[in-house]
């Protein structure tokens, strides 16, 4: 599993796509809180509460 510092390293494209297509709840967390943008970090904390129910 890639970590928050990892993720942030990643381009926004890989971030925006690892948002968008994404299963994993640790990485949609780690997104949620480190993504550059603030729209990735909506999309990966929208999609993390789908997964968390």
């Amino acid at each position: 599993m890639p970590t928050p510092a990892e993720l942030a390293e990643v381009t926004d494209w890989m971030q925006r796509h690892l948002a968008e297509k994404s299963t994993s709840p640790a990485v949609l967390d780690g997104l949620a809180e480190s993504a550059n943008r603030k729209k990735i970090r909506n999309i990966a904390k929208n999609r993390a509460g789908f997964f968390a129910v």
